[in-house]
């Protein structure tokens, strides 16, 4: 049981006594969960635990400079404007396609010297809370 989202699973145990189960639902926040354990006797056991489900940052807003580039530009991507609901401080990760092909060009920029006429080159930016 959460102290925030209340009852989220009434699953028995194996026989051996393990329980196992996902669950997506819980609300951001720090949640202490309970848990109460009764053996077919009857006898009850209790425990609980804290535990802070984060929030993914927003979605940034990306540019790559220069608007258009020639083949003696290098390309540079700027992800911005994430925001995280917990207050954690956003990172960005690129990831750039050459073509529709991965690369392994990771960083928010590529060298004039990897860029030719006529390819077509994305970036992906993925923002990070921690």
């Amino acid at each position: 049981m959460s102290d925030i989202d209340g009852e989220f699973s009434t699953q028995g145990s194996d026989s051996s006594g393990n329980i196992s189960f996902g669950i997506n639902t819980l609300t951001a926040g720090q949640h202490n969960l309970s848990v109460t354990a009764t053996d077919t006797t009857g006898l009850t056991a209790n425990t609980s635990l804290l535990l802070q489900i984060n929030t993914p940052p927003s979605a940034p807003t990306v540019t790559i400079a220069p608007d258009p580039a020639t083949t003696n530009d290098a390309l540079v991507a700027t992800g911005s404007g994430s925001v995280d609901d917990d207050g954690d401080n956003v990172s960005y990760t690129y990831s750039w396609t050459q073509n529709g092909n991965a690369t392994s060009y990771n960083s928010s920029s590529v060298p004039a010297s990897a860029t030719a006429f006529g390819e077509v080159w994305q970036v992906r930016v993925t923002p990070n809370d921690g």
